[in-house]
This record gives structure tokens, C-alpha cells and sequence, in this order.
């Protein structure tokens, strides 16, 4: 397993570096919301994660299986993972340049998500105002379907990661990546909301995740091929 390492740690730190600037435009309101109820602040933030943080783990469980079972009909697993992963690091080159501020480049991609998004929102707002840990949980788990660019990155690579576990821990590692800056914004508010957006921090978590791309490429094109062991290989027994 040493193997799939680095895409998941490419992607919880694509996660880390790109909360500060472009989640927190997606996911601040319902984060100030939810520490409207002082009393319950803690115990709401962490419900709201968790349940965002489930329906990407489930989503990367649906597209890894996806991902292998492409592998099974179209080609080889290996020249799937390598389409998929020039994909993935594709759009997180389009994210490092969102992500910098130079450019709205996932803005197509994004509307291609709002149809659903558009089908779940009244949900979400017949939960607010969020008063208990249930109902944290499942603002969460719906809010993990917004559209976004930067999960739809992530699930590109979870296409490419080989399997529903995989997909599902590269999912999982992706939102743990985003939890810090979430939860921070949610408890200290406002201050650390505009610090996380400076122009300088973006340009850095968008060098970050170009970076990120990077490696991503250069660790599947460099990964050998499966080593077939000559021994297990059938011999055809001779009848005559």
C-alpha cells in the first residue's frame, strides 16, 4: 500500500492549502450560523465536518469503484489510473489558478454541479437554524454536495486511485485536509477569515497545489508496471 501514499498526501494537503481561500467562500456563511448558538458551538462545527467529511468518503467510494470497474472493460487498470490521474492533475492546475485569484477557471465545471446542488438546497435550508448535533450532521452531509472544483479535483484523482477503499481514502484524506481552516474560521470567526483570504496566502496555496499536480504526474508515470511471477504462470499440460 506504500504505494498510493503520495496521492494521499497530495490531496490532503491540496485540501489544507486550498481551504483558506476557496472553501471559505463557499463554506463561511453556514460556519457563522452554526457559532450563532454559542452554547452548542463546538459540538455543532464538529457534527457539520463530520457530515461534509462522510459524503466525500462516500462519493470516493463511489467513484473508485467507478474508476475499477472502467479499468476492467476499457484497458489495463494502470492506463486508466494514468488517464485519470492527468485528469485530475489537470483540474488541479485550474485550481491553483483559482485558488490564486488570476482566474474563475472551474466556474464551468462548478455550474455542471449546481443542478444537483439545486435539488438539495431547500433541504438545507429547512435544517437552519442548526440547534442540535443531528441536524449539524446533516447540514454537513448535504453541504458536501455544493458544487466545487476542488472537490470535483479530488474525485477526479479517487477515479484513478484503483478501488472503492482506495477512492474512499483518498476522499477521507481530502476533507481531513480541509478541517483545520473550517474549524478555525468557525471558532475564531471573522479575524482569521480575512487573514486566510490575504492575496500573498493565496498565491502560495495556489504554487502549493500546481506543485501538488506535479507530483501526482511524475509518481504515476514512474510507478512500474504489476510484476507477474513466471511460476504462477498456467503451464498447458501436453495429451498426447
Amino acid at each position: 500500500m506504500h504505494s498510493d501514499l503520495p496521492p494521499i498526501i497530495a490531496l490532503f494537503l491540496m485540501g489544507l492549502v486550498g481551504s483558506g481561500g476557496h472553501c471559505l467562500f463557499m463554506c463561511s456563511p453556514i460556519m457563522t450560523a452554526l457559532t450563532l448558538n454559542s452554547s452548542r458551538r463546538w459540538l455543532l462545527i464538529v457534527g457539520y465536518n463530520l457530515g461534509r467529511i462522510v459524503t466525500y468518503t462516500l462519493m470516493g467510494v463511489l467513484f473508485g469503484a467507478l474508476g475499477h470497474w472502467l479499468a476492467q472493460r476499457v484497458g489495463t487498470l494502470l492506463q486508466v489510473q494514468q488517464l485519470m490521474t492527468v485528469i485530475a492533475a489537470l483540474i488541479m492546475l485550474l485550481i491553483a489558478l483559482q485558488v490564486s485569484g488570476f482566474y474563475n477557471a472551474l466556474a464551468p465545471l462548478e455550474r455542471l454541479g449546481s443542478r444537483l446542488w439545486q435539488k438539495l438546497q431547500p433541504l438545507t435550508r429547512r435544517l437552519l437554524p442548526v440547534q442540535h448535533f443531528p441536524g449539524a450532521l446533516a447540514l454537513g452531509g448535504l453541504w458536501g454536495f455544493i458544487p466545487c472544483g476542488m472537490v470535483y479535483g479530488a474525485l477526479a484523482a479517487s477515479l484513478a486511485a484503483g478501488g472503492a477503499l482506495e477512492g474512499g481514502a483518498l476522499m477521507l484524506a481530502f476533507g481531513l485536509g480541509t478541517l483545520p481552516a473550517l474549524t478555525a474560521v468557525g471558532l475564531a470567526a471573522s479575524g482569521l477569515s480575512r487573514w486566510l483570504r490575504h492575496a500573498w496566502l493565496k498565491r502560495l496555496a495556489g504554487i502549493a497545489i500546481a506543485l501538488l499536480a506535479v507530483w501526482m504526474l511524475v509518481h504515476q508515470y514512474t510507478k512500474s508496471p504489476p510484476n507477474f511471477d513466471a511460476s504462477e504462470t498456467p503451464v498447458e499440460m501436453d495429451c498426447h
